[in-house]
């Protein structure tokens, strides 16, 4: 063998021994991870919000003792409140060691002694980039003699960086700020997103203890973020071991918060950051907004995990007004894999609130008129005006469950099927509308 070979022939030996070398460190890897992936994290950005995990040195707020605070977070309170019965005080705060949910401290607002209070937490974050969705998430633990429902925590932000809570609209009206869903004493993640107006915003941390009671809340692991508009509506990459149903299968038909191959209720339509629709479902609403009367409103939606606004399941579509006007809409899904002549049966259960007051979170204390109905369009037509869809009667579900069904033909290879409120009582405060639980039925012929 020539000297030549010999040098040709190591090399090629070398090669060979880092090829093996970096398939056996290839192997070694670990396994991709069978939880999914969720494109819209990956892309955020997180800014330039400080101490999230309210950690360090407490200073005492405007020089007192009673109300400590996080470094790099302010104190906002309220002592007068035009419709409160009872005299809100001054909240108290100081820092815990002891309930937290990660690090060795919690912010504690409280108030013991038999009155009420409004208090936030409130920081200005800098540097946004205007038409950037930012999101500000936060959790809260409570514990308090009063029920579940009147703890009233609830967190917000203000896209022009201001530093009143009350400049601002909360992603949910003061009656919903109860997002706890499993009692007292459990650690609840709050979240609320927009769209950035200018390089400032304000993130709040708010309780406001409906009744003079004994009351604690504990903030812990806040988190602030910013996704560039193009980025925020990347779906979830689909999660592993999901069959997708057979053609003419109704998706996510318990309009449950995870389904297929996505997680959370979704914001489907850009620039509307309070619509939050259940997978695979879509919103609509009539958006010939009436300034003199306040009809046809763009109603917010979002999900419902009461056990009296839940039918089945963890959650029920929940949409509506709770600062007044009226509004008609509904939600829909369109269905791929019919074939004309197919007979075509929908069901849907649905339920209404009307309130004036809100005192009465469960029952209606007005009763004008819901007018609920579901309908199919046999062509799959995407338009709620449509003289296509085929719709029911009407029906006026006050704070009671009924089943909505709809027959018809189908007339293409898809069809749509449409769930429907026209709240008559427009003036009242609150018009609420849940739906749960439908199902779809094809038989051919």
């Amino acid at each position: 063998m020539s000297r030549v070979e010999k040098i040709l022939l190591a090399i090629g030996i070398g090669s060979l021994a880092i090829a093996v070398v970096l398939i056996v460190l290839w192997l070694q890897q670990p396994a991709t991870p069978t939880q999914p992936v969720d494109l819209r994290v990956q892309s955020i950005q997180t800014t330039g919000a400080q101490n999230v995990g309210f950690e360090g040195d407490y200073v005492a707020w405007e020089g007192s003792d009673e109300r400590k605070l996080a470094p790099g977070w302010s104190l906002w309170y309220k002592t007068d409140w035009p419709d409160e019965k009872d005299t809100l005080d001054l909240p108290r705060a100081n820092d815990v060691s002891s309930p937290v949910l990660e690090g060795s401290k919690a912010q504690h607002i409280f108030w013991k002694d038999w009155t009420n209070f409004d208090g936030c937490l409130y920081q200005q974050v800098s540097g946004l980039t205007v038409g950037h969705y930012i999101r500000f998430t936060a959790w809260a633990k409570v514990d308090t003699d009063l029920g579940v429902h009147e703890m009233q925590t609830r967190i917000g932000i203000d896209p022009a960086g201001g530093t009143d809570p009350l400049d601002i609209q909360y992603e949910l009206h003061p009656g919903y700020w109860d997002a706890y869903t499993i009692g007292n004493g459990q650690w609840q993640e709050l979240s609320v997103a927009l769209k950035a107006t200018s390089e400032t915003a304000t993130v709040y941390a708010c309780a406001h203890p409906r009744w003079p009671m004994r009351f604690d809340v504990y903030w812990d692991q806040a988190a602030f973020s910013e996704t560039p508009e193009k980025l925020a509506y990347l779906p979830s990459v689909s999660r592993k071991h999901f069959t997708p149903p057979p053609p003419g299968t109704l998706w996510n038909p318990g309009l449950e918060r995870n389904w297929g191959e996505l997680e959370g209720y979704q914001l489907p339509l850009p620039g509307y950051t309070n619509v939050y629709i259940a997978p695979y479902w879509m919103p609509w609403w009539n958006d010939n907004f009436n300034p003199d009367t306040g009809e046809f409103r763009q109603p917010e939606y979002n999900y419902a995990d009461r056990d009296y606004r839940v039918h089945s399941g963890e959650v029920s579509q929940q949409y509506g007004l709770s600062a007044w006007g009226g509004f008609e809409a509904g939600i829909y899904q369109v269905v791929q894999g019919v074939a004309p002549g197919d007979a075509i049966e929908f069901k849907i259960r649905g339920l209404g609130w009307s309130s004036d007051t809100g005192t009465d979170e469960r029952f209606s204390d007005i009763q004008e008129g819901l007018n609920f109905r579901v309908g199919i369009d046999p062509y799959g037509g995407e338009a709620w005006d449509s003289e296509q869809i085929v719709w029911s009667d009407h029906y006026d579900p006050y704070d009671e469950w009924h089943h909505f069904e709809i027959t018809a033909t189908a007339q293409s290879d898809k069809i749509s099927v449409w769930a429907y409120a026209y709240p008559t009582a427009y003036w009242v405060k609150m018009n609420q509308v849940f739906w749960d639980d439908a199902s779809l039925k094809v038989s051919t012929p």
